[in-house]
């Protein structure tokens, strides 16, 4: 089975130049980019583990794609998502799955 979570997940799978396209947008909006990370998630999961807290000097596209994919290494069993956190309305603006566990894992 494969539940739908955030936005996207009516697509095929995002491509690491689609992934880097909206962090450009996160970015240009002034959003904090945030990757999470949950071993089998269901629809009704609020709490995700995060990754790392995010810090100013490092906040530019590559930087979040790499993330994603040591996240990755080191949780292959997980389903990583990307939110966007905007402070001034203190409220998640843009989320959605980056990466799936393989088929079985």
């Amino acid at each position: 089975m494969n539940p739908r979570f955030e936005t996207f997940s009516f697509l095929p799978p995002l491509s690491m130049t689609d992934v880097r396209k909206q962090a450009d947008y996160m970015l240009d909006n002034g959003f904090v980019p945030v990757i999470e990370f949950l071993e089998n998630p269901i629809e009704s999961d609020q709490y995700w583990n995060l990754w790392r807290i995010p810090t100013d000097e490092a906040m530019t596209s590559g930087w979040i794609i790499k993330q994603i994919e040591l996240c990755g290494r080191s949780h292959p069993y997980a389903h990583i998502r990307l939110s966007g956190y905007d402070c001034k309305r203190r409220m998640n603006a843009h989320s959605f799955i980056v990466a799936v566990p393989l088929e079985g894992a």
